[in-house]
């Protein structure tokens, strides 16, 4: 118990020294205090574990008092250390290295040293990696894509201890890459942690400083991502205006990527979502955001009009039109979905209901009817897909019966194409269009 209890006060004078990295001074009191402890201890006959974790934690004071000629004297007389240490020392040796300004020699250190059972090797290899891109900035973005790798396995290969240490280095190996020194893969990484640690706004700006540095690196798909991920980060946490914001600059930033549109159309959609957040709360702030919400859409249609995000977008503004009863408008945007849009069922739909709302008696304009009866045919002609074709079939036979020039034979034949197909709606139809057109024994058979 006592050579436990003065190893771990030796523990608490050395993490105490590290938080004195500003102070040399008091920096060095505390490094020789860990020694002063740590020298009783290394020196028992009685090899133990805890004689060899005290004398490679005296390699490390040693070494952060800058005596490296110390530091590398103990590790060479550390001949007989146990195979579960081997790591450890090999971590020890290339910091040691890399203190003296021999990064060379210390990636020799840790790639002759296998890491499978020893993550202090992982770690050094990590710091190792980063040192070198700093010497040599036309390796550099290799050499720090390496060194995200061996973090993002730490926690597969040795758990979630040794995973959140490497990913904690990542962290303070990337703060200087915020200036454009750095790599985007590194900030990738210190990001990812932040959000694990519940530190959202950090993320978000980590993510934002791997996205410029990757665009002043030319990586713009990687721009791309990075940005994408602030957005999604804004989201997720419901700050929805800055969501928007970040969603629709990084869109019209890069509106070539593939993934533009889709990026776009998440904007209109927080868009719409903070509008219903502000309509019982803010009346003043809802409208304006409603007013944003139209505007992305049509921005949306002009930068996308071929994109299949634009039929997404076309139904939306279709509802919001609805929403604010401008029917043409509403016709007009719902027509629009293409052909072979997922979409096109409900935009069908929407267009057969609107005809009977603006249109049914007593309202007459049999030019709009007629016009919409013929667009409806040309849809049906080349519908591929049975269910969609059997909704055309009924909201074409829904323009016959319940809008005027009403056409209960044409309705009838129609009907009859598809009658294995039929709703129970459809066989309602179909009764209308039987009685209207005199065939009783069909009604009759329909009902």
């Amino acid at each position: 118990l006592s050579r436990n209890a003065t190893y771990q006060l030796a523990r608490a004078y050395r993490n105490q020294a590290i938080t004195y990295s500003k102070d040399p001074r008091n920096r060095a009191a505390a490094l020789n205090r860990a020694l002063s402890r740590l020298k009783a201890l290394s020196s028992d006959t009685e090899s133990d574990d805890l004689v060899w974790r005290s004398r490679l934690d005296r390699i490390q004071c040693h070494r952060l008092l800058g005596d490296l000629e110390r530091a590398q004297q103990l590790i060479g007389e550390a001949t007989a250390i146990p195979e579960s240490y081997l790591g450890r020392l090999a971590a020890e040796a290339a910091y040691l290295a890399l203190d003296a300004n021999q990064p060379e020699a210390a990636l020799k250190l840790v790639e002759n040293q296998s890491s499978d059972d020893h993550p202090e090797v992982e770690l050094a290899h990590i710091q190792t990696l980063v040192t070198l891109a700093s010497t040599s900035p036309d390796n550099s973005k290799p050499l720090h894509q390496q060194a995200a790798e061996i973090a993002s396995r730490l926690t597969q290969r040795h758990g979630t201890y040794w995973g959140l240490r490497g990913e904690m280095l990542l962290v303070r190996l990337s703060e200087k890459a915020g200036d454009g020194s750095g790599d985007s893969n590194l900030l990738d990484a210190a990001a990812k942690t932040a959000l694990k640690q519940d530190r959202p706004q950090e993320a978000i700006q980590k993510f934002v400083d791997a996205a410029n540095q990757a665009a002043r690196q030319d990586q713009l798909d990687k721009a791309f991502e990075f940005f994408h991920k602030a957005a999604t980060v804004e989201h997720q946490e419901g700050a929805l205006r800055n969501a928007i914001d970040r969603f629709r600059d990084l869109a019209t930033r890069y509106p070539d990527h593939p993934e533009a549109s889709a990026a776009h159309l998440l904007a209109a959609f927080d868009a719409a979502a903070l509008y219903q957040e502000l309509a019982s709360r803010d009346p003043a702030a809802a409208k304006k955001t409603l007013a944003d919400y139209e505007a992305l859409l049509r921005e949306h249609l002009r930068l996308w009009p071929n994109d299949e995000s634009a039929n997404q977008a076309r139904l939306w503004f279709g509802r919001l039109a609805e929403a604010t009863r401008k029917w043409d408008d509403a016709i007009a945007a719902y027509r629009n979905v293409g052909p072979d849009a997922p979409q096109r069922g409900e935009a069908y739909q929407r267009i057969g209901d609107l005809y009977q709302r603006r249109y049914a008696p007593p309202h007459d304009s049999p030019h709009d009817v007629v016009d919409g009866r013929e667009w409806f045919a040309e849809r049906l002609e080349g519908e591929q897909d049975p269910a969609i074709a059997s909704t055309l079939i009924q909201e074409l036979a829904e323009l016959y019966l319940l809008v005027t020039p009403y056409d209960y034979l044409k309705a009838k034949r129609l009907l009859q194409t598809s009658a294995e197909q039929l709703t129970s709606t459809g066989q309602a139809l179909l009764v209308i269009a039987a009685a209207g057109a005199n065939d009783y024994l069909l009604a009759r058979d329909a009902l």
